[in-house]
């Protein structure tokens, strides 16, 4: 116990050391990467996560959980074999965004709603980008494509369903969360509605606050690993191992902070799917804030971290599958795998509207005169003259 205390300490002065150097050494680089963090926060994850953290606390701190309970209780009893007052927490958790999962599950146990083992098994499928952040920042605004964003959301909801229903199959094989516990209490107060929104939006905002710290922070090292020629080394041991060159390059992004991620998949012009495991996996600091949230109540079990690799593995095979059959377009002419758009004429509205070009540029010629084409000698030169009177200022061909 006492080793332990000792290597928690020096890796937490190691952390602090290491931290001062790359501020005493890259200065530069680390504005750089605060200021891009900060943007990052306040375009794209405060505007989306804030709202739906506000609205399911709300949720939670006034007792409306009881009345979704009640409207979707024979569905969450029967796909994951959770309690009627789960159902709130698992819809707001693939609607909100990762963080309001965590959220809503540490506020059913600390209230004796659930069983400790009933939420961790909740932390396996209520982790998930929210349509916000998916549809609106990735699909929208990064890829310019609704159609896209959809995709990847319904990539995100339907692992998390499949997650959540095998482990409600377990559950009712090994029957150890059906028996209640002595800490469940099926009766809770709640706030009168003003002061159930003011603790929501106290709550929310130290939520984003620590959020927007942890983006800061990750986007800040990323930086600084750009600029100091590591990224660099990175991606050619990885391109060395037979990793591509692209691949490789948005590997580091990804695994630490997801919006970064994204953004580099975007730039690196890797296929849709790449976006899906990115969101799937989450990042470093997604967990980061997870833990945060609910590692305080023991709700992160050992197991937590292969199943987002697995949800973000589906993902990727789910995005993959459709776009075998359907492949979105961007608004700026490119696939989002990164190969060029083919402008062909393929369907009725196509194959009119050439046509009807044909016609016009044979018509712009009539009542000109007709091209007249001659050959002269060997060399088979071939002149046109669309108009008579221009017929004589051609140039002579070469002999």
């Amino acid at each position: 116990m006492r080793d332990k205390g000792i290597l928690k300490k020096t890796a937490v002065i190691s952390a602090v050391v290491l931290f001062f150097f790359v501020l005493t050494v890259y200065p530069s680089a680390c504005a750089e990467g605060a200021f891009t963090g900060l943007k990052n926060c306040a375009e794209i994850l405060i505007p989306s996560l804030f709202p739906y953290m506000l609205l399911s606390l709300l949720i939670m701190y006034t007792g409306a959980d009881n009345i979704i309970g009640k409207l979707f209780s024979p569905v969450i009893r029967l796909l994951f074999d959770l309690p009627s007052v789960c159902a709130s927490a698992v819809i707001l958790s693939m609607t909100g965004g990762y963080p309001v999962g965590a959220s809503c599950i540490t506020k059913l146990y600390t209230d004796r709603k659930i069983t400790i083992g009933q939420a961790k098994r909740m932390m396996y499928f209520c982790v998930c980008p929210g349509p916000a952040f998916m549809m609106t920042a990735i699909g929208s605004i990064m890829l310019r494509n609704h159609t896209a964003g959809i995709i990847l959301y319904a990539s995100q909801v339907i692992p998390c369903i499949i997650i959540g229903i095998i482990s409600g199959i377990i559950s009712r094989i090994r029957k150890r969360d059906n028996v209640p516990e002595d800490r469940i209490e099926q009766q809770t107060s709640h706030m009168p509605l003003l002061s159930a929104f003011t603790k929501a939006a106290q709550d929310s905002s130290v939520t984003v606050i620590s959020m927007t710290a942890l983006v800061t922070v990750f986007t800040l090292f990323v930086n600084v690993l750009y600029r100091s020629g590591t990224e660099d080394m990175i991606c050619r041991f990885l391109t060395g191992i037979g990793i591509g060159k692209r691949e490789s390059g948005v590997l580091l992004p990804v695994l630490l902070e997801v919006t970064g991620g994204c953004k580099a998949v975007n730039e690196a012009a890797l296929p849709l799917e790449w976006f899906a495991l990115a969101a799937g996996l989450g990042g470093l600091c997604v967990h980061l804030q997870i833990y945060s949230i609910a590692g305080g109540s023991g709700l992160i079990s050992v197991s937590y971290l292969p199943v987002r690799i697995i949800n973000a593995v589906l993902s990727f095979g789910i995005v993959r599958i459709i776009c075998i059959f359907y492949r979105p377009v961007s608004e700026v002419f490119r696939i989002a795998g990164g190969e060029n758009a083919r402008m062909t004429s393929s369907g009725a509205a196509g194959s009119i509207a050439l046509l009807l070009l044909c016609i016009i540029f044979v018509l712009s010629f009539h009542g000109r005169g007709s091209f007249r084409y001659r050959s002269f000698g060997r060399n088979n030169c071939i002149r046109a003259t669309p108009h008579k009177d221009r017929a004589a200022d051609a140039p002579p061909c070469a002999e």
